[in-house]
């Protein structure tokens, strides 16, 4: 029993004996790096050419928004076809790019609805390129003070061509 209690008494001595050497203490975790998203090229084109886009609107400059526009530009109302050459978009500028559509686009940012058409029939029927991103947004002419309006909605497709972005179409909803 003795020898017991000695033991007890050299191993309760040498757990509590410090170390000469302190030891140093734990590094702080390192914050972890994100690893940034990949940049989707297309995506920043539509981004560049939304911003270009909505200046040109913003100044109401209508020579800048031709130069965005496929031509022949087509509208589309009630199964009517209208082919617009540039002239005829120039001359037709204020009607196309009303007040509520300037407002509307000022307002958008560039994250419109985006798809791709799949069918030829589809895409002949929109004046719309075939499997290609395609972005739209539709000009809504109801309002509070106004819930039945006179226009029906307009909706804009944006495709590329050639590499970039354009005003493809319009269709009146």
């Amino acid at each position: 029993m003795k020898n017991l209690l000695k033991l007890l008494i050299l191993l309760l001595v040498l757990s509590c004996k410090t170390d000469p050497k302190p030891k140093p203490a734990p590094k702080p975790a390192s914050p972890k790096k994100e690893t940034p998203k990949p940049v989707n090229p297309d995506k920043l084109k539509w981004e560049k050419f939304w911003g270009d886009f909505t200046a040109a609107v913003k100044e109401n400059d209508a020579e800048k928004i031709a130069d965005m526009t496929h031509f022949p530009f087509k509208m589309e109302s009630l199964n009517k076809r209208k082919a617009m050459t540039r002239d005829k978009f120039i001359a037709n500028f204020s009607k196309i790019y009303d007040d509520k559509t300037k407002e509307t686009f000022l307002n958008a940012g560039p994250n419109f609805a985006e798809f791709a058409l799949k069918k030829e029939k589809t895409a002949k029927e929109y004046n719309l390129p075939l499997n290609q991103k395609i972005y739209g947004v539709q000009v809504d002419y109801k309002t509070e003070e106004n819930p039945n309006p006179k226009r029906r909605p307009i909706a804009f497709y944006f495709a590329k061509e050639n590499g970039t972005y354009k005003v493809y179409t319009t269709r009146i909803e």
